[in-house]
């Protein structure tokens, strides 16, 4: 009879449960990150150890993420300020604080660190740096092999969220003795987790006090502040008959923490909801923003995937096998030394007339393959790494930084915006990213951490962490997934290629120079030439298309207003049409129709010359024109200008002027 194999359900990432231990039991918090929000789903209390009864509870929620908040007293907690910079620089400065602090104290997955949300009016940066030292294992309610570990005081943090509050944000565990606050001054604010003694409520209370009064001290607080904080801590514990646990928050705290939770119901005793389930809902919060990374401690380095070879070498280091191996061994080295090494003499006297010199090659040869070997274990290629993270963001992406960390816990952290594009929402753009990075098997776990949409909900701010598995690992992208074969550009705005010669990114006119996309001076753009014999056109020589006077009366010339009015791309196409009527069509080209000759010019078999006629001509454009246009509007446009500078029987003065429109519409079609 066999045994029927059971399936573990399906988790759902964006389900986050935290576990706290207070009171002598397991709180347990469920709820749904979105944003820099959260919805409350379910809260539980267990009241003793019992991994089986919170796996189900676990299960029947679907959490694919769960939280294990440690006590104080059991992670090293440092906060640092840091300069007022940009993101990539302030984890920089962060890291560099980490190791001149921690020294060593944790290994690298058992540390978190992130910089804190920004008050208002705030010119510099504060940073929380946690190490969970081995040794302190703490008791752990779950079965589950993929949780994550975070300390009380990340949740006062995650509480705290960039609010700068008279009094201080406290927790207190009085039957453990954890003390974790984050308290305020004028360079922003200190946290500090710790443990008093719980003998007698009056020791808890001095403890409390005590600890209190000196982080205020060395925060440069006045006498009169600390008096202060002595006797809100008096009334607020000074008749208890047990040390309590309690969650002291400021008033205007439960206002900010009311709009960014939701589906928590308080009761008519709020404090007492904030004593029992305060700091798991602070360590959800942590998933909701920046504080992410405090969360993401792990009792265990992450496990490798050894190879085929590497089980293998495994398995033959066993010592069954390394004695059987040992006595083989022994026997080859008692009865076959001679046999084997005549034998080698005889081969490489036949094969080699120069035994030292080659002898010395192989040397050298394997010096330097120990050297490549060295390089290849202890660096990565960075720049193949990025170019992976590039072609797997989709359209809508737009990428601001990319961090590598390397050594243990190798991790890749990428921030930017989502767009939306091409009827996908920001959000499934993101994931989209997320599920792409996973199925090419360098990077493992990736996590996306969307913001708040901006005031329009077409753009989100994402984090996305992953971890590199194998940097090496060659993936090999077809043309619509790698942008070296096929560009972004190409993609975008496939009618501009029409224009282009194989192997180009810029325009080409005709016996006018190149016209790149690099170059935003007008200066540097050679002026078109005439070819032999050539006329300049009419307009240039102050006569009307009739040819009869400088302009036939009462006619207005048409400028970008018309552009506006009968739309860029139906203007540049009529000319187009007007400007070459008996020109063939082409043969079809992989992004639009068009063949490109060695010289640059793009002219159909038997039509080698453009005449410039004053229909084909654009007006000319001014700067005002230009800047109230939109991207896209000049960019339509700048196809139509394009056109016209190839036309034959231009003068210098009219080849000029389009140039210099044609530079103007590009550098606005850049400015997004």
């Amino acid at each position: 009879m066999t045994k029927a194999k059971t399936e573990r359900p399906l988790l759902d990432t964006s389900i986050i449960a935290a576990l706290h231990r207070a009171d002598g039991m397991w709180r347990g918090v469920v709820g749904r990150a979105d944003g820099n929000r959260l919805a409350i789903i379910e809260t539980k209390d267990f009241p003793q150890t019992d991994p089986p009864t919170v796996d189900a509870w676990l299960e029947s929620h679907q959490a694919g993420q769960v939280i294990v908040v440690l006590p104080a007293g059991t992670v090293i907690c440092r906060s640092c300020p840091l300069p007022d910079a940009d993101p990539q620089q302030l984890e920089t400065a962060l890291r560099l604080q980490a190791e001149a602090q921690l020294l060593g104290t944790a290994p690298p997955h058992r540390q978190a660190m992130a910089v804190l949300h920004p008050a208002d009016n705030e010119q510099s940066r504060s940073g929380l740096i946690l190490a969970w030292p081995e040794g302190n294992e703490p008791e752990i309610p779950t079965h589950r092999e993929d949780v994550q570990f975070t300390a009380d005081v990340a949740a006062v943090a995650a509480l705290l969220n960039g609010h700068r509050p008279a009094d201080p944000l406290l927790w207190a565990d009085g039957r453990s003795g954890a003390l974790s606050f984050a308290m305020t001054h004028a360079g922003g604010v200190t946290f500090r987790a710790t443990r008093e003694n719980t003998e007698s409520p009056h020791e808890w209370v001095q403890g409390v006090t005590r600890t209190l009064a000196e982080t205020a001290l060395n925060a440069s607080h006045t006498p009169e502040y600390i008096d202060g904080l002595r006797e809100s801590v008096a009334s607020r514990f000074g008749d208890l008959s047990v040390p309590a646990t309690v969650l002291w928050l400021p008033d205007e705290l439960h206002v900010s923490l009311a709009q960014r939770m939701t589906g928590h119901d308080p009761g008519s005793d709020p404090q007492s909801w904030w004593n029992q389930f305060g700091v798991a809902a602070g360590a959800l919060l942590t998933q909701a923003d920046q504080l992410a990374p405090l969360a993401a401690m792990q009792q265990q380095p992450p496990a490798s995937n050894p190879s085929t070879v590497e089980r293998v070498v495994a398995a033959l280091s066993t010592p069954r096998t390394a004695v059987t191996l040992a006595v083989v061994a022994g026997v080859i080295a008692l009865f076959s030394p001679l046999l084997v090494h005549g034998a080698r003499l005889m081969v490489l006297e036949s094969k080699l007339s120069d035994l030292e010199t080659n002898r010395a090659e192989v040397e050298q040869l394997d010096r330097r393959l120990a050297m490549y070997e060295a390089m290849r274990n202890r660096s990565w290629p960075m720049t193949k790494i990025i170019s992976d993270v590039v072609n797997n963001a989709p359209q809508g992406i737009e990428l601001e930084s990319i961090s590598v960390s390397f050594g243990e816990g190798d991790a890749i952290m990428i921030s930017g915006h989502a767009v939306e594009q091409n009827g996908q929402s920001p959000s499934e753009i993101a994931y989209l990213m997320e599920d792409q990075l996973q199925a090419t098997g360098i990077f493992q776990h990736p996590r996306v951490n969307l913001d708040s949409p901006n005031v329009h909900g077409d753009q989100y701010r994402f984090r996305l962490n992953a971890y590199v598995s194998d940097p090496l690992r060659i993936r090999d992208y077809d043309e619509t997934e790698d942008f070296a074969k096929l560009t972004l550009r190409q993609r975008l705005y496939p009618e501009l290629l029409e224009q282009e010669q194989p192997g180009e990114t810029g325009l080409t006119v005709p016996g006018a120079g190149e016209v790149r996309e690099p170059a935003d001076d007008p200066s540097t753009t050679d002026p078109p030439r005439l070819a032999q014999g050539e006329q300049t056109s009419p307009r240039q020589a102050g006569e009307s298309p009739s040819g009869d006077g400088p302009s036939a009366a009462g006619a207005e010339p048409r400028g970008p207003a018309d552009h506006d009015s009968q739309g860029a791309g139906d203007r540049g196409e009529s000319d187009q049409q007007a400007s070459r009527p008996d020109r063939p069509d082409r043969p079809d080209s992989p992004f639009g129709q068009g063949r490109t000759r060695p010289d640059g010019d793009r002219r159909s078999e038997g039509d080698d010359t453009e005449v410039a006629g004053p229909q084909s001509i654009p007006d000319e454009l001014s700067a005002r024109q230009v800047e109230a246009m939109s991207p896209d509007e000049a960019r339509r446009l700048m196809a139509e200008y394009a056109r016209a500078m190839r036309l034959s029987g231009l003068d210098d003065e009219t080849s000029e002027r389009l140039r210099n429109d044609f530079n103007l519409l590009r550098q606005r079609a850049r400015n997004r």
